[in-house]
């Protein structure tokens, strides 16, 4: 090249030459300036958002921008779309994931290589920011990244995974950016912008048009979906309001069970990723599930009829259960698993709540309990502030705290100070499993009430504590020093299967005087009866201290009232719950969740009940589990197979899975989980197929034409609504054969209009159909320009222009011999070199040489 440019002109002067330089710097800077125009950086206002940009505007979007929310700004629009939040002192640097080769929709990890001047400066890590739906990272206002930016001239983001890259140039970016942290820092324009309702306050009641979670901090596509989709959102806060009403309205033991489908139904949900009609169906399933949950369990509620009226049985009177008891769990520091019971028995003449607390470990039985007497007053937020007016030390051993606040709608207290931090309760009710006798009362009022002679009263109590010497028949109660085995086998008998049969009610509702009487006529007559004496010392070891809780002053005392009102409580709860749970075993209402939940907390209790008692309530359980897994996942795998449209068998087959790889592993043998998945797999295969094949199929008969092209153009980086319940390798394949039978026809057209490529004639003539014929493959090929096939053919066109140009000099020649100006030879050297490529070919400074040289 630069040999023929210097030895085809005999006498080539040093002025010569200068214009040579002259030109090709005119050149370049012509072709910088058309740089600076297509990027500039500009102030962006989103006064909406209350947003303030610096941006570089590109084609579909900004490509670039360093953008933040000025201070003031509320959570949402009117219509119920997120704003981002203020965040003082930061910025968020935006990418276009497009002009990257990402998809809007690709929420994975990247990191981007960012070089200043050619010169490459470090990786910047960047997610998916939504609602924006851009690549993003934060810096502050005094990052090192923008410092670096102000002092150079270009700057490119590449994605290292596919050599896609931005660049921009950054004169002017110094003063748009300062621009734009001033804005940053002052406070937004509220006009128009409808006021925050203050929490607790009585205005009027907004309607949440956005879904029940914050989309600004939506990451997963699912969520991105439903924040984009205004059906999608009102789904999401109807079915958030189900579920707290269903939560709210479930016993405590039926919460877990439901967290625990919520959790499971979650990952169902996410599966469906950012596919619409698979969401909706799913959320409406979800719906469904609750409205049968909820009835389930008012069902279950309804079948505990027996209330808690406590009766004085030797005098008949009725006493009446006052104020609000509250049971619940506390969290302290030295002592694990403590139970709290708080009962508000009334008001003083102040007006203040009269209350106590006592506090129960798993070792009260042995070494008692603590106990606290307090008096509260409502708060200005709804609150109940208590204050501690008398401390009861107790077994437990925890410094009393002087006081705590209640919230009373969420069972929530938060102490002060002292060994404990926080307990969460809930009110009892008459009807609370703990409350609830687990046998009805005996008309006669017990076998020792209605015993008819002294000897057969305290045969009634000989045969009351009978029970722990057939229960335990290696113990002997009477010689076996106490201790908290001993004791939580003893307490059994104050359980109202052993207590309300002999004394007409449960344990807490005898007073007293009644129990004081029932210890004195034991040691008065039966300790007196030497039939009777000898067969009495299990009961003076197990019953003789307890049976009065110790006395009133020592009630908080191992065997004391209170500890033992705890266990009798814990006690009867575990029984009404296996209870419920035979009920709905036996008349099929139970699932495999409910069951495996239900076994687990009942395992951690059963220690309480008499070894008979659990035996047989662990085989009933065994029995009830085999039948209803083997039921519902015969049902399931029923209900799948028999589901004819393809979507929805995909979709019910994939939550079956599910189902049977977590709840059903632990119920059914491994042969029974792997024989139904099998099944469930197979029939998932064929719905698959048939939603797979007929887009298949389409996209294999799609003409090898320009037309063509673009139709699979258009459906590149889509997949049709029908793949948005298959999972995400099954949506893969079909991106992948569009992008298979995409290039096979970009191929073979090129192929076949590079054959057509103008090779001549000599001449203008040869030239001019080689512009023309650039001007249609950059037209046809214009969105498959970054494509290698492309390139490759553009560069074969300027190598055959510039062939065309050197055969063709000796016509140019002529052509300006016969020019009559300097204007006519410079037409026709613009006629000659007519494409902006011409200029970076070698040939063209023979050209201009000639030109130049021209009398």
């Amino acid at each position: 090249m630069t040999i023929r440019a210097i030895s085809r002109p005999t006498c080539a002067s040093l002025s010569t030459l200068s214009r040579i330089w002259v030109v090709a710097l005119s050149v370049l800077i012509w072709s910088a300036s058309q740089t600076r125009a297509q990027s500039v950086w500009q102030v962006q206002l989103q006064p909406e958002l209350h947003g303030v940009l610096a941006a570089v505007p590109g084609d579909a979007g900004n490509l670039v921008s360093f953008a933040c929310t000025q201070p003031g700004a509320p959570s949402h629009l009117a219509s119920g779309r997120p704003i981002r939040p203020h965040a003082p002192g930061q910025l968020i640097l935006f990418f276009d994931p497009e002009a990257l080769g990402r998809t809007r929709q690709d929420n994975s990890a990247l990191s981007l290589t960012l070089s200043v001047d050619g010169r490459a400066v470090g990786q910047v890590p960047v997610t998916l920011a939504m609602p924006e739906a851009l690549l993003g990272t934060i810096v502050t206002y005094d990052h090192a990244i923008i410092t670096l930016l102000k002092a150079a001239g270009q700057m490119e983001v590449t994605n290292p995974a596919n050599g896609r890259a931005i660049r921009v140039p950054l004169r002017g970016f110094t003063a748009v950016v300062d621009d734009v942290i001033r804005r940053c820092q002052s406070p937004a324009s509220t006009a128009g912008v409808p006021a925050l309702t203050q929490l607790g306050t009585q205005s009027a009641p907004q309607v949440n048009q956005g879904p029940s979670f914050d989309c600004s901090r939506a990451r997963h596509p699912s969520e991105q979906a439903i924040c984009a989709s205004a059906a999608l959102a009102q789904k999401d806060v109807a079915l958030a309001a189900a579920y707290e009403q269903t939560y709210q309205a479930a016993p405590r033991n039926r919460q877990s069970t439901l967290r625990a489908q919520q959790r499971r139904w979650l990952a169902v949900r996410n599966n469906c990723q950012s596919a619409v009609p698979c969401l909706a169906q799913a959320m409406d399933t979800r719906l469904e599930q609750l409205t049968a949950f909820a009835a389930e369990t008012a069902n279950q509620q309804q079948q505990q009829t027996a209330t808690l009226t406590p009766q004085k049985p030797v005098a008949g009177q009725t006493l009446q259960w006052q104020g609000e008891l509250w049971y619940g769990s506390v969290t302290c520091r030295r002592t694990k698993d403590v139970e709290a019971e708080f009962n508000i028995t009334g008001r003083n003449p102040q007006g203040q709540y009269v209350a106590t607390l006592a506090l129960a470990s798993p070792k009260s039985l042995s070494s008692g309990t603590s106990k606290a007497a307090y008096l509260g007053e409502t708060g200005s937020d709804g609150s109940i502030r208590f204050v501690v007016t008398r401390q009861i030390r107790g077994g437990v051993g925890q410094r009393r705290p002087s006081g705590f606040d209640l919230n009373p709608a969420t069972g929530k207290a938060r102490f002060s100070n002292g060994d404990c931090s926080v307990m969460e309760l809930e009110r009892l009710t008459p009807t609370s499993p703990r409350m609830v006798s687990t046998v009805p009362r005996p008309a006669n009022g017990g076998t020792f009430y209605a015993a008819p002679t002294p000897r057969a009263k305290c045969e009634a109590l000989i045969e009351w504590v009978g029970r722990l010497n057939s229960e335990y028949p290696d113990i002997d109660f009477y010689r076996t020093s106490n201790g908290p085995a001993l004791a939580r086998k003893m307490i059994n008998l104050f359980g109202d299967a052993d207590f309300v049969p002999v004394f007409g009610a449960p344990f807490e509702t005898i007073p007293y005087q009644a129990r004081v009487d029932i210890r004195t006529f034991s040691d008065r007559v039966c300790m007196k009866d030497p039939f009777v004496r000898e067969r009495f010392e299990t009961f003076r070891s197990a019953a003789h201290r307890t049976i009065t809780g110790g006395g009133k002053n020592n009630e908080l005392t191992s065997n004391g009232y209170t500890s033992t009102l705890f266990a009798v409580r814990k006690l009867r709860k575990v029984r009404n719950e296996i209870k419920i749970l035979m009920q709905s075993a036996t008349t099929g209402g139970v699932t495999v969740t409910s069951l495996e939940k239900a076994r687990a907390e009942l395992t951690q209790h059963t220690d309480l009940l008499w070894p008979s008692e659990r035996q047989a309530v662990m085989r009933a359980l065994d029995d009830s589990f085999a039948r209803a897994a083997s039921a519902q996942a015969d049902q399931i795998v029923r209900k799948v197979l028999s589901q004819t449209d393809a979507a929805k068998a995909v979709h019910a087959a994939d939550s079956a899975i599910l189902e049977f790889r977590s709840t059903f592993r632990k119920v059914l043998p491994q042969r029974d989980i792997d024989a139904a998945i099998k099944r469930l797999t197979t029939h998932r295969a064929g719905a698959v197929k048939a939603i797979q094949e007929p887009a298949f199929d389409a996209i294999r008969a799609v003409p090898s034409d320009m037309a063509g092209l673009q139709m699979l153009q258009d459906q590149s980086g889509k997949v049709p609504q029908t793949f948005s319940v298959l999972n995400a390798k099954e949506r893969e394949t079909y991106s992948t054969l569009v992008d298979t039978e995409l290039r096979k026809r970009l191929n073979r057209l090129i192929e076949a209009r590079v054959a057509d490529m103008p090779m001549g004639p000599l001449g203008l003539p040869g030239l001019e159909a080689q512009v023309e014929w650039s001007k249609t493959f950059k037209a046809d090929f214009a969105a498959h320009a970054a494509q290698p096939q492309v390139k490759q053919a553009l560069e074969r066109l300027q190598s055959a222009r510039a062939q065309l140009l050197e055969d063709s000099l000796g016509q140019f020649e002529t052509d300006l011999a016969s020019a009559s100006s300097d204007a006519d030879k410079d037409t026709v050297l613009a006629k000659y070199l007519s494409r902006l490529e011409d200029a970076n070919l070698p040939i063209a400074l023979e050209y201009e040489l000639l030109r130049l040289t021209a009398e």
